[in-house]
């Protein structure tokens, strides 16, 4: 009775605001095929003590066009906890952004295996990188074993400090199966093949104030594989500002809209 009578009393005074009950922790939500943008430092063969994991939606949705073009989120708070000040200059800084299935079909329009996989870029010119793709079938489904072991693993992960929307800060050396233990130099592939889907940061930008910056690609899958599609840029300034750009075909187009109003100004000065 006086242990109900406590409570009781417990929860009067925290509806007056006298006692203070701290909210519930958000925690990382992950499914395959969503697109975990991680970042993590490495030291020569030495991993840093965390790792930072975002989860920015399903791939589907950005090669669609349901996400729209332009900002996603802003993660510096985050980035600042979990690496320092300054963070966008440390040149030990890795950026990765992966998402993808397993070998069951999934029911929104991805195939079976499909894999979205980031490639670096060193100048920030958007849709110019090499594709993500797997040297041959069996290659591409070791591939999406790991992808997609990697993305349930992260599901439920604590928050842990990060204050941005289904993210997590985790400890490398406590924590398994975060970012650092599918990569180099932990192990000595990028998620089980040797496609890359990682860049660094260092100091200066790589142009037009981004810091860092990787093209997406949707990979599929069949027995003789099929050419990756670039889908969109995905970049971060020093504010910690994730954003988006269109596709070079959405480009292109805005830019024979400009050249053809140029073309049409010029006339009419003449006239």
């Amino acid at each position: 009775m006086k242990q109900i009578k406590s409570k009781l009393r417990l929860l009067a005074l925290a509806a007056v605001g006298l006692v203070s009950i701290a909210p519930s922790q958000a925690s990382l939500v992950t499914t395959q095929g969503d697109l975990l943008l991680s970042f993590y430092t490495v030291n020569g063969a030495t991993v840093g003590a965390n790792s930072y994991t975002i989860n920015l939606g399903a791939g589907l949705s950005y090669f669609n066009g349901s996400i729209a073009n332009g900002a996603i989120v802003n993660i510096g708070d985050d980035l600042v906890t979990a690496f320092g000040a300054n963070w966008w200059e440390n040149s030990q800084l890795t950026m990765n952004l992966i998402g993808g299935y397993s070998g069951t079909a999934p029911a929104n329009g991805d195939g079976a295996r499909t894999i979205y996989a980031g490639k670096a870029l060193t100048s920030y010119a958007p849709g110019t990188s090499e594709p993500a793709k797997a040297n041959g079938s069996a290659n591409h489904r070791t591939w999406a074993t790991n992808v997609s072991g990697f993305t349930d693993q992260q599901n439920g992960r604590d928050a842990n400090s990060a204050t941005a929307s289904n993210a997590a800060i985790m400890a490398t050396g406590s924590i398994a199966n975060e970012v650092t233990d599918y990569n180099p130099p932990v192990v000595s592939t990028y998620f089980g093949i040797g496609v890359n889907p990682s860049t660094t940061f260092g100091v200066g930008d790589i142009g037009s104030g981004k810091e860092a910056a990787l093209d997406l690609w949707r990979a599929g899958y069949a027995s003789t594989l099929p050419e990756p599609t670039y889908v969109r840029t995905f970049s971060i300034d020093s504010s910690g500002n994730v954003g988006v750009v269109p596709e070079p075909s959405t480009m292109a187009l805005l830019g024979l809209g400009s050249l053809a109003g140029g073309i049409l100004l010029r006339r009419r000065m003449k006239k």
